[in-house]
């Protein structure tokens, strides 16, 4: 008899823990980018033709360029839903010895209100070989629909650092955005889930 009783104890905590996840996020967006498209994405950065990690093109950061290929857009024209996670990933190649971040910048009327970069750490990558790399990031309540995102790699080292495949998917929250002045732009890249 107790065996039963803490099975259904059991079973409750499991549909209750569930349930409170199911809660946090509404759904996802994601965007993806192979190099091979552009949209949203700044193009001040020459992608690289040749051995990426798919398709034929990769952005690559070194000596003279220190950061990528950039994903640069407004909240608001992401999703109607307040954005309580981003997790991104991204697969690497890099050289022997090179220090990168996989940086998330949210800027708000030209003033950071959130910075993260995550250093590429030596023992997940392989030289000479591409690497997945995969990471999330909590983001503040009560982020203004203006909010400018901004993900791009940062090389502290000089050294090559490839980037290709990058795919950025945004947990969205119960919540719409307080502003109604605003609309969502549609776009094949987004994709909602």
């Amino acid at each position: 008899m107790n065996t039963h009783i803490r099975y259904l104890q059991l079973f409750g905590l499991l549909i209750l823990s569930l349930c409170m996840f199911s809660c946090v996020y509404k759904s996802k967006v994601s965007i993806s980018n192979d190099c091979e498209s552009m949209v949203g994405w700044t193009d001040t950065v020459p992608l690289v033709k040749g051995d990426a990690h798919s398709g034929d093109y990769f952005t690559r950061t070194d000596s003279a360029s220190k950061y990528s290929l950039t994903f640069r857009r407004k909240l608001k024209h992401i999703t109607d839903y307040e954005v309580r996670r981003i997790d991104l990933g991204v697969w690497v190649r890099a050289e022997e010895g090179a220090n990168a971040k996989l940086v998330v910048a949210l800027d708000h009327k030209k003033r950071a209100v959130f910075w993260a970069g995550v250093e590429l750490r030596k023992e997940d990558l392989v030289p000479g070989r591409w690497t997945r790399l995969y990471y999330s990031y909590y983001l503040p309540e009560k982020m203004h629909p203006e909010t400018e995102v901004k993900v791009y790699i940062w090389n502290t080292s000089g050294k090559k650092v490839d980037a290709d495949d990058f795919d950025i998917h945004f947990y969205l929250g119960a919540e719409k955005w307080k502003n109604d002045s605003f609309s969502l732009t549609s776009s094949q890249e987004f994709r909602h889930q």
